[in-house]
């Protein structure tokens, strides 16, 4: 994904607009950081505490000046997580939906949050477990937005890599 987002400005002759867009991910990703913070400590100090170490985290303020996927991929998982928060105290469809999206986009962005699968279905039968019809409704509304995301990428890779794969490095055999 991280590559789509920046070829725009590569080919535009615009190099600085990559970095613009990593410095706009991480502005986002402090205020995501701050609301998550409050939404889970309920205080103001702790919330803006625990933005501010992360806007001076001196790993991130590098990452951010450099061309990688880090900050695009830790925004998505930050959104997934808030969004995850609120489906904890209120499931609804949209928050599967949206859920579903941002945790496919960071999949996309960095094959390695496909781990986060199991555990969100798992998370999903524990609130749901009290009516079945809602756990099935909403893990496979849930499944069928990650495939949705995902379908593009894996038929790609398996048309030039015959393999079912999120990754195009091939496996050691």
């Amino acid at each position: 994904l991280y590559p789509l987002l920046i070829t725009p400005f590569v080919f535009v002759g615009f190099p600085v607009g990559i970095f613009i867009l990593n410095w706009f991910f991480r502005a986002f990703l402090v205020i995501m950081t701050y609301r998550l913070a409050l939404k889970v400590g309920d205080n103001k100090k702790y919330a803006f505490c625990v933005s501010l170490f992360f806007a001076l985290e001196p790993y991130h303020l590098v990452i951010t000046n450099a061309i990688t996927p880090e900050t695009v991929f830790t925004t998505f998982i930050v959104g997934y997580i808030f969004v995850i928060l609120r489906y904890v105290k209120r499931p609804t469809t949209t928050t599967v939906v949206l859920a579903s999206f941002l945790l496919g986009l960071s999949i996309l962005t960095r094959p390695v949050s496909q781990f986060f699968l199991p555990l969100h279905l798992l998370l999903i039968a524990v609130i749901e477990r009290k009516s079945v019809k809602r756990l099935l409704w909403h893990a496979l509304l849930f499944t069928v937005v990650i495939f949705a995301l995902l379908a593009p990428w894996l038929m790609r890779n398996h048309r030039l890599y015959n393999a079912w794969s999120l990754s195009s490095l091939p496996s050691i055999q």
